[in-house]
Formats: structure tokens, C-alpha cells, sequence
């Protein structure tokens, strides 16, 4: 640790923010802090003194990290970007892209109701439990879940 405390530099968690394409706001939520927090942690970094955050921090980089140096072992990047995203953006549509494999994750479904991290760290689990009991996941983009979307395409003029 620095003599500032500064444990993870703002500089990583601004790279984070541009890599998921996440505001200060999504950034907030996906780690379960306030605003506040989150506009700290862009200015000054994330400081180990309570909590789980540097663990958290940390977590999401080792994710990020496996997606960059063995996406075909583990996930690809964009994988985890589409999970991130759904996680922040559309939270309850991640339920309903692994109700398909209730059979199989069972009463585990419901650790996607936590913090926006844990969910997203559980969709990667169980995405990669399923491929290796050879289902075939493939999880929509976002885009195709956001409900947003479809009540906006009603007002497309041809």
C-alpha cells in the first residue's frame, strides 16, 4: 500500500469505466457503493481501509484479466462486457437468460437477486459450469433484452 492509502489508482478505475463503458453511476452499482464513492474512487483510487471494496475491485480484474490472457478456456472479453453490462443496465433480465438451465443450476438461480458484482461473477460461474456439462450457452447482447428498446421500437417510422 502507498503512504496515501491508495491501494488501486484512479487510472485503473477510469480503464475499467472506458473498457464496460460504464458512467460513474453504472460504476456505482455494479460495486454496490454511493455515487460519492464511485466519484472518489475515479479522482483518487480505491483506498483498502473497510469494507469489501479493494476485494471486489480486485475480483473484477481478475475476471477481466482471464478474459484477455485465455478467453478460449475461460470466456472472452466480450462475454464478460455483455455480462457486465446486462448485470448494470438490465439486472432482472440475467435471471431470465438462465431460467432455460433451471434443471441444472437449481436453487443456485438465486444468487443473481444479490449485488450487481456477485451477479455478474455468478453469470460468469455459470456460464462456464454449463459449457462444461456441454450446454450450449450463448447469452443475448443486452441490447436484445433491454425492454427500453422494444417500446422505443414502436415509434420507428419506416
Amino acid at each position: 500500500m502507498s503512504k496515501s492509502g491508495v491501494m488501486v489508482p484512479p487510472e485503473a478505475i477510469r480503464g475499467l469505466q472506458k473498457d464496460f463503458d460504464l458512467d460513474n453511476y453504472e460504476l456505482a452499482d455494479l460495486f454496490g457503493i454511493s455515487i460519492s464513492s464511485a466519484l472518489d474512487w475515479v479522482k483518487h483510487g480505491v483506498r483498502g481501509q473497510r469494507g469489501n471494496n479493494l476485494v471486489l475491485v480486485d475480483s473484477f480484474f481478475a475476471l477481466k484479466w482471464l478474459t484477455e490472457n485465455d478467453p478460449e478456456k475461460f470466456l472472452s472479453f466480450e462475454e464478460l462486457k455483455n455480462i457486465v453490462t446486462k448485470t448494470v443496465r438490465s439486472p432482472g433480465l440475467l435471471y431470465f437468460e438462465f431460467a432455460p438451465y433451471e434443471k441444472e443450476l437449481g436453487p443456485a438461480l438465486s444468487v443473481l437477486e444479490h449485488q450487481r458484482l456477485v451477479s455478474a461473477t455468478m453469470a460468469v460461474m455459470f456460464v462456464l459450469y454449463l459449457r462444461k456439462k456441454g450446454k450450449e450457452v450463448r447469452l443475448k447482447s443486452a441490447e436484445e433484452l433491454t425492454p427500453k428498446r422494444a417500446l422505443y421500437d414502436m415509434y420507428k417510422t419506416e
